[in-house]
């Protein structure tokens, strides 16, 4: 084989090699939408942001990840507003009012023996309450107005008057017992004797087309939908329908001692179409840990969006004595929530950047090979930590220390059986004060120097890379000895043509 030859083939193999491995890194890389880290209220708010950092850091550089961060979300107000259909409120009948002020004025002349006057507005008040019962609110007004105009009537001399209104205010209240202090014992004992003739009428059966509409008679309740009202006295009743929306109907009912039905019918329209629900973004179910069947709507629709096989999700909580940070990955594929074993860092963030590689390792390892994780199907328990104790409130930043007082009181000085600790054995400051890592990412930053426990793939083994070093130093120095090696009129040219 000359050599010529033997180039095509050196080369051929090393461009075979690298069109693997980038096929295999292609084919093995993933999407996955990364969404804002959330924390507890425990937490110090510069944790989250060097937390963010640091495990974003790692994910860039993450062979088998291609990150993409969640879009923020358009109306974070979303979050407040509810989908319960608002209630109408009716406005108060002009009417009604000046009903009930005519009603206090007749009261007042009767009171005063002025019967004629008195009872005329009463009798002008009752007119307009009958006619805007569906818009009284409280039908003890219309139930009061006709007990004062029995009481006028009686009063004043009216007493043939007097004996049908008597009748028709107990048909309505039959339990009705007016104070004889204040009615005084004769028109009481009126009351009594019409409510010892009142007349047991038959069932009455009040229907609607609309089932939750709730149903009045006399001013109460009886129930929704249909019912059948029992024990009414003989006489003319008022039966109210209030549909949900607010429209009322209404009308007075001569109750005889037969059975019989009354039917309320609202013109109902057809339905409005239901405006879809805007999604929730995703942080917000990372902060709240709702991952209900809504959450796995959304998260389906949010990765659909960006393309992405994977959603991540993060939160930080704090204990007693370490953060706790999990990383949950939802899989678009089968609308599964998947949680990866926390991280626990010290207080003073001293052990953060091994904390994170190890948690991006276990991420990574799932991401991978999805049946590793833990499948969530409640509230993850890492939202419920927090500090035991009840004093524990979330801390504060590190105050701003003032300056000392000039002049500066003369320093004490020290013993020598007390000499200060050199620099590097100082005192570190307390856990509270979270003064450990750094404002951006160190250079001695372990990225590629810390190997997680996990299975390589063949790609970064070290054995790959040094066959792929050895092939092409063997192919380099052959061709250099055999330009050097032989005379300078040959033909042969080191630059050859690669054929397959």
């Amino acid at each position: 084989m000359d050599r010529g030859q033997t180039m095509n083939a050196l080369w051929k193999t090393i461009l075979c090699l690298l069109v693997a491995f980038s096929a295999h890194a292609q084919t093995q890389k993933k999407k996955v939408l990364v969404v804002p880290i959330q924390g507890s209220q425990y937490v110090l708010s510069s944790v989250i942001p060097r937390l963010e950092e640091y495990f974003g850091a790692l994910l860039e550089i993450d062979q088998t990840i291609q990150a993409v961060k969640e879009e923020p979300a358009t109306h974070p107000e979303h979050e407040q507003k509810t989908t319960e259909p608002e209630q109408k409120v009716k406005p108060q009948n002009r009417k009604v009012l000046e009903a009930h002020n005519m009603a206090e004025q007749g009261k007042k002349a009767i009171l005063a023996k002025r019967y004629e006057q008195g009872l005329t507005k009463l009798l002008q008040a009752e007119k307009v309450l009958s006619a805007n019962l569906n818009d009284l609110e409280d039908f003890e007004w219309f139930v009061d107005v006709l007990m004062w105009k029995a009481y006028g009537l009686y009063q004043g001399g009216y007493r043939e008057e007097a004996a049908p209104a008597i009748k028709n205010l107990v048909t309505l209240r039959p339990d009705l017992s007016p104070a004889p202090e204040a009615f005084g014992k004769d028109f009481c004992g009126a009351v009594e004797n019409a409510k010892r003739g009142i007349v047991k009428g038959g069932d009455l059966v009040v229907s609607t087309n609309v089932p939750d509409s709730v149903i009045f008679v006399d001013g109460k309740e009886v129930g929704k939908g249909e019912q059948k009202v029992q024990g009414l006295a003989v006489g003319r009743h008022f039966v109210k329908v209030v549909e949900p929306s607010g429209t009322t109907l209404g009308r007075f009912v001569q109750v005889t001692q037969k059975e019989q039905s009354q039917t309320f019918a609202f013109k109902v329209s057809a339905p409005k179409p239901k405006k879809p629900t805007q999604a929730k973004p995703l942080s917000y179910y990372a902060s709240s840990g709702d991952f209900s069947q809504a959450f796995a709507d959304d998260a389906k629709t949010a990765c659909d969006k960006m393309g992405a096989q994977f959603a991540m999700l993060g939160y930080v909580a704090r204990s007693d004595t370490a953060y706790h940070f999990g990383v949950f990955l939802f899989d678009a594929n089968t609308k599964t929530l998947l949680a990866v074993e926390p991280a626990v860092i010290d207080l003073d963030l001293s052990n953060l950047q091994i904390a994170l590689l190890e948690l991006e390792a276990r991420a990574s390892k799932v991401i991978s090979d999805p049946s590793s994780g833990q499948v969530v199907s409640a509230k993850p328990p890492i939202y419920a930590l927090a500090p035991s104790q009840p004093q524990a409130q979330k801390p504060k930043e590190a105050p701003v220390v003032a300056p000392a007082p000039s002049p500066a009181p003369p320093a004490i000085e020290q013993q020598a059986s007390q000499p200060s600790l050199p620099p590097p054995l100082q005192k570190a400051q307390p856990a509270e004060v979270a003064t450990g890592g750094f404002e951006e990412i160190p250079p001695d930053f372990p990225i590629a120097k810390f190997t997680p426990q996990q299975e390589k793939p063949w790609y970064k083994k070290w054995w790959v890379w040094t066959a792929v070093g050895g092939v092409a130093a063997v192919g380099l120095g052959v061709g250099l000895g055999i330009k050097y090696g032989r005379s300078s009129k040959s033909q042969d040219t080191f630059g050859a043509t690669i054929s397959w």
